[in-house]
């Protein structure tokens, strides 16, 4: 894009039409792009009919979520001024790395939690070795046997995934005009009760 000498509300058009080709095709697209200001942000949002925020539960983090949602409340001015508008059905912050034993930690959950009420999913993402084990073979746990991370690590990694997952599929059931029954199927799912916090 930058070649072309593209600005910001021409890209984002180029990935509007990206996914109008493919959304017949799938039920769900994901765009996981970095909080920062470029070319597949922008048109992300653009794109986008539902926004996903994540955050990491520690104060510097959170100050960089605050600038990044300043970068999207100017993307979408801009964006708009190109005579486009932007219509999101959520816009929902979820925590990740997050250590359930860790107090402060606990606490920043808590703040968030008050600052964003049901905008903030009820879930997080645990802080996990399994996780990280995943990352650094470039793929998903669920991709992942229980051998290849460890097996304690890796069921309570699942769990934590299962359970955000379920959050948001049931967001965006509700979108659809469809119960929300995911969470409901996930809590009968586990069998072994409330979740342990995490292996390192």
């Amino acid at each position: 894009y930058r070649s072309e000498g593209l600005r910001l509300p021409d890209a984002s058009v180029r990935m509007v039409s990206a996914i109008k080709d493919v959304e017949a095709d799938y039920d769900v697209v994901v765009i996981h792009c970095a909080p920062e200001y470029s070319f597949l942000t922008v048109g992300a949002f653009e794109a986008a009919t539902g926004v996903l925020v994540m955050v990491r539960p520690q104060l510097a983090d959170i100050a960089s979520m605050a600038m990044f949602l300043n970068v999207f409340s100017h993307s979408v001015s801009l964006i708009e001024k190109a005579g486009r508008s932007v219509n999101y059905d959520f816009i929902k912050f979820l925590v990740t790395r997050h250590d359930p034993r860790d107090v402060s930690e606990q606490e920043t959950v808590a703040l968030l939690r008050d600052s964003l009420g049901d905008d903030l999913l009820t879930a997080t993402v645990w802080e996990s070795n399994a996780i990280r084990e995943a990352r650094l073979k470039n793929r998903s746990l669920y991709e992942l046997s229980a051998g290849a991370v460890g097996r304690s690590a890796y069921e309570q990694a699942i769990e934590s995934l299962n359970s955000t997952n379920a959050e948001v599929m049931d967001i965006i059931s509700e979108v659809w005009g469809r119960p929300p029954i995911y969470v409901s199927q996930a809590s009968r799912s586990t069998t072994a009760g409330k979740a342990k916090p995490p292996s390192r």
